[in-house]
């Protein structure tokens, strides 16, 4: 729930962004600048999905790990010295 909320949340503030430049190009320019309306659902569902899918791979694979070695242990299942 929380990657699929950060993720939405980081793509309607890019699309706010984006709208926002659109915006400006469509009145400041004669360039007709238009965003078609499932150009931004499609957006959307591909921000949640990534975020979804960059979530849940961790947390899947964290959840399969020792609890007492779970923070200790690296990528390759080996474990990290502590200190200099």
């Amino acid at each position: 729930v929380e990657a699929a909320t950060l993720t939405l949340l980081g793509g309607a503030i890019g699309m706010s962004l984006g709208g926002a430049i659109v915006w400006l190009v469509a009145s400041l320019t004669p360039v007709p600048a238009v965003v078609p309306t499932w150009s931004i659902f499609v957006a959307l569902l591909a921000s949640i999905f990534t975020g979804v899918g960059f979530g849940l791979y961790p947390a899947a694979r964290g959840a399969g790990l020792d609890r007492g070695r779970g923070p200790r242990q690296g990528a390759g299942g080996t474990t990290q010295s502590r200190g200099a």
